[in-house]
Formats: C-alpha cells, sequence, structure tokens
C-alpha cells in the first residue's frame, strides 16, 4: 500500500498559482499529481469525469467506503497506477479552496502550499468573479488569511509565494525538488515545455487542464495585478497577521500557540468591520494571461477569438 509520504497535494486559494503547479510536478516522470479531480467524491468534476472516461480503472475511488478515511482512496489509488507503470513516485492531486479546519486529513503527506499578497488577491477580476465583494470584502480576505495561517500547522508544507514564482521560477522549482527529496527530472528550468505532451497511455494526458488554463500552460509571466488600498481600521488589524506569516515564510518557526491565538484573532476581525471593495481600494487593475474576451465584445470577435484560441492550442500541444 502507498504510503501517506508518498502522496503529494497542492493546496491554497485559486488564482494563487496553483495550476501552474500542477504542470511543473508532472514534469517529473515519476509523478501524477491530478488536478482538481477529488477522489472520494461521488459528485464527480470536471477533471474527474475526464479521467474515468479516459481511465476507467480509477472510477472505483471516487466512492469512499464508510469507515475509511480521506487518504484512503489515494492510497490505493497510487497503488494501482503504480503497478502500471505509473507514479513511481508520487501520486497526488491539487485542491483549491480556503475552508477552514482542513489539516487533519492531510497526515504526513507532503503538502504545497501557494500564496500570493492578500490585496492582490482580493482584487483579482476571477476573485471579483466568485465572491460577492463589492459590498463587504471583509468575510473573504480574513478567510483567505484564515487558511493560510492554518497551513503552517501541515508536517510536511512548502510554501511558495507567487511573487517568487514569477521573479524567481528557477529557485522555486529547484526548492520543490529538494522538498520532494527527488532528483528534477530533464531540462526541470523549462517544465512549462512538458505540458500536454504525455504519452497516450498515461493519465496525465487524460485531464487536459491545460485547454482551459492557458496562462498556466506557459512560461511565468509577469503579475497580471496591481492595487493601491486605502487607509482603513480593517486593513490595519488584518494585513500586520497576513504580512508576519507571508513575509516569515523563510525566516521563522511560527509555534502551534502563536498560530491557535492569531487565529482566533482573524475569526474576532469577521464581525468588527464592514469593508466596500470601493472603499478598501484607490486602484486595483487586474488582466488574464488567456486568450480570452470579455462579455462586451461583440459575438463575432468572440467567434474569433475562440477560433484562434484553438489554433494556438493545436500549435502548442498537437491538438485543439
Amino acid at each position: 500500500m502507498s504510503a501517506d509520504n508518498e502522496l503529494l497535494f497542492v493546496l491554497g486559494a485559486g488564482k494563487t498559482g496553483t495550476t501552474s503547479l500542477c504542470g511543473l510536478l508532472n514534469s517529473h516522470p515519476d509523478v501524477f499529481m491530478m488536478c482538481e479531480v477529488g477522489l472520494n467524491n461521488t459528485h464527480i468534476s470536471r477533471y474527474g469525469t475526464k479521467l474515468i472516461k479516459r481511465q476507467p480503472d480509477m472510477l472505483p475511488y471516487f466512492f469512499r467506503p464508510y469507515d475509511s478515511e480521506f487518504l484512503g482512496n489515494y492510497r490505493r489509488a497510487h497503488e494501482a497506477l503504480r503497478a502500471r507503470g505509473f507514479a513511481r513516485r508520487y501520486f497526488g492531486d491539487k485542491i483549491v479552496s480556503i475552508d477552514s479546519d482542513y489539516i487533519e486529513p492531510y497526515g504526513d503527506t507532503r503538502v504545497i502550499y501557494t500564496v500570493r499578497r492578500l490585496p492582490e488577491w482580493i482584487a483579482k477580476d476571477s476573485v471579483r468573479a466568485w465572491f460577492p465583494l463589492e459590498r463587504n470584502i471583509v468575510p473573504f480576505a480574513t478567510q483567505y488569511t484564515k487558511h493560510f495561517v492554518e497551513s503552517f500547522l501541515l508536517p510536511r508544507k512548502h510554501h511558495i509565494r507567487l511573487d517568487d514564482f514569477l521573479g524567481r521560477n528557477a529557485d522555486v522549482v529547484q526548492g520543490i525538488w529538494r522538498f520532494l527529496e527527488i532528483d528534477p527530472p530533464a531540462n526541470a528550468e523549462r517544465w512549462w515545455e512538458t505540458i500536454g505532451k504525455y504519452p497516450v497511455d498515461d493519465p496525465k494526458a487524460a485531464l487536459t487542464w491545460w485547454r482551459g488554463h492557458a496562462s498556466a500552460a506557459v512560461c511565468p509571466q509577469q503579475n497580471d495585478t496591481e492595487v493601491e488600498i486605502r487607509p482603513n481600521p480593517f486593513w490595519d488589524q488584518l494585513l500586520p497577521i497576513f504580512d508576519k506569516y507571508y513575509g516569515g515564510l523563510d525566516s521563522r518557526r511560527f509555534e502551534p500557540a502563536e498560530i491557535a491565538a492569531d487565529l482566533g484573532q482573524l475569526q474576532d476581525i469577521i464581525g468588527r468591520h464592514q469593508l466596500s471593495f470601493e472603499t478598501g481600494f484607490a486602484r486595483a487593475r487586474s488582466r488574464s494571461h488567456n486568450f480570452r474576451l470579455k462579455s462586451k465584445f461583440p459575438k463575432r470577435l468572440k467567434r474569433f477569438a475562440r477560433k484562434m484560441r484553438k489554433l494556438l492550442t493545436k500549435a502548442c500541444f498537437g491538438t485543439a
């Protein structure tokens, strides 16, 4: 049976670089990192459906036995994949969330946690589409911070700041393979060139996540979000906690008692403040590196964009 320390998870909020990490990790022939598949679930995700269609023998691992813990299906799936010559070293999943109380299920697994600066995350165009931020950003900004602070309770974790991933990618790549205690793959520093170029029978090829995440399937680009916050008591109370952990990733060890105290402060913040997006930001500019057009564009330009996207995908990955 696969050991827990051979299971690998990418955790973090959406739009923090989690999908790019899937591409990076899958550049190694002995690693299979799924993308938002979510074993144990009877409500199967779109990527889970893709995997099952191409790899039908994975279906049983989507139904969690009554007496099984969270990792049971991941262990069994890893064992089955390894018997077929895949995921010889690590197997796991990317799970995007900002929900609290997630530490215990991951046990002794290895976790790579991605994070970007808090105001940037709130101002990201996709995040603004996911959450009702116009009236009150407080609960969402605070919950994002809570999820990040909780990650320091994981026993085997490796944090990656989006700033570093974009600006010092070669160093980040080396740090990941050191954390995993595995030799880097060939051309490790140009990992994006391997995305989508998997053997047909490899389960990595079944997910095709890169078709819907164009910006995650290329070399790291410049930061796509620029912000300037307005002075406010909410930022004055929240940001020192976030910045302490964000800035202390490489230089500090945070003890459980300190983490618990900060989580308690964060919980108190939610009921004390209300801050609209407009009041909280003096400037917020976010753009996407994906090849897509916004809904205000005419339909003919949308059709042209879809056609061009198919051509670009075919040119990059050999399939439309």
